[in-house]
């Protein structure tokens, strides 16, 4: 009875948020191919839309988005850090070169 609904709507939000999490740290690559076992969650978003439950309606449009995500072509920032090739050493070694002639 009432019981069971409940117990299937913890249920529910347990699932939603390891999903959401899984497709938050998990790779592209890996998680392409486990997307045809959301197939019916991905074909009927607007049942996520209509439930009753705020934490379920959320957890269930964070998972479509993250999942979203995944269909998406990746993209690489061209703001990000590039390491190069240098070195410590190498970058101090003039300057402890110039020191040790200054001090001689």
């Amino acid at each position: 009875g009432a019981a069971a609904v409940g117990t299937a709507s913890f249920l529910t939000v347990g699932i939603y948020t390891t999903l959401a999490a899984i497709f938050k740290l998990g790779h592209r690559e890996e998680l392409l191919p486990q997307l045809v076992h959301l197939g019916p969650l991905i074909a009927a978003p607007a049942a996520l839309l209509g439930d009753s439950s705020v934490v379920r309606r959320k957890l269930g449009i964070k998972l479509l988005q993250r999942v979203a995500l995944v269909f998406l072509p990746p993209r690489v920032a061209a703001w990000r850090y590039t390491r190069g090739a240098r070195s410590l050493l190498l970058n101090l070694g003039g300057e402890l070169g110039a020191l040790a002639g200054a001090d001689a």
